[in-house]
């Protein structure tokens, strides 16, 4: 590995990047395919902006806001395709560019973002995939259950701030009071307000829209 070429940077690059991300939905209906009738899980073993564990290949590409709005992307798509698990190395034991958790034990974007998608699309939910003309650069997934708990999560997968009006994706989530987000502006935390309707992104980044009592959030 050592030797090998630099990653390129830029606006460019990270755009390709996330034109990948439909890829695990192709990929994760070609396994269904094949496990038809059997009992057998179809399960991503990792996500991964950038395959390498060197900071100095990835540009913290995999943990930063960036790298959470690549996760939700893919976890959406991953839904869509019919996977029934995705697993993520924390490597808490150094400095690997793979891993949700640094070495001093603070959670990184990523780990933040897969953290509220875990806590707000359960085992179970109810679950659509809602578009909008509106926003052609936002994934989005609402959940919900027979109690009454509903939340929408919505991942901006551009560099570009976005301001997201609930009611052009599911006017059920207009009745919710929270957003909880991660992007840009929000560092190595979650943000979390009051819902008026609207979801503001600073560039990548991943919210959520529920009417859920706040989860205890890693901070």
């Amino acid at each position: 590995m050592w030797g090998s070429p630099d990653a390129p940077t830029g606006a460019a690059f990270e755009a390709l990047l996330m034109a990948q991300t439909p890829d695990y939905e192709a990929r994760a209906r070609g396994v269904a395919r094949l496990l038809k009738e059997r009992d057998i899980l179809n399960v991503c073993g990792e996500l991964n902006a950038i395959s390498h564990h060197e900071q100095y290949y990835t540009l913290g590409l995999n943990q930063n806001a960036f790298g959470a709005a690549y996760y939700g992307s893919a976890l959406i798509h991953l839904l869509r395709g019919g996977a029934d698990l995705e697993m993520r190395w924390t490597a808490t034991g150094h400095d690997d560019a793979y891993g949700l958790i640094t070495k001093t034990g603070e959670p990184t974007p990523a780990c933040l973002g897969k953290q509220l998608f875990a806590q707000h699309v359960r085992y179970g939910d109810w679950i659509r995939f809602p578009r909008s003309a509106q926003d052609p650069g936002v994934d989005a997934v609402v959940a919900w259950d027979d109690s009454g708990r509903r939340s929408g999560v919505f991942v901006n997968t551009t560099a570009r701030p976005r301001a997201i009006a609930i009611s052009d994706w599911d006017d059920s989530l207009r009745a919710c009071g929270t957003v909880l987000q991660v992007d840009g502006g929000t560092g190595n935390h979650v943000a979390a307000g009051r819902f008026d309707g609207r979801v503001n992104l600073d560039g990548y980044g991943i919210a959520v829209v529920t009417n859920a009592s706040p989860a205890a959030d890693v901070e």
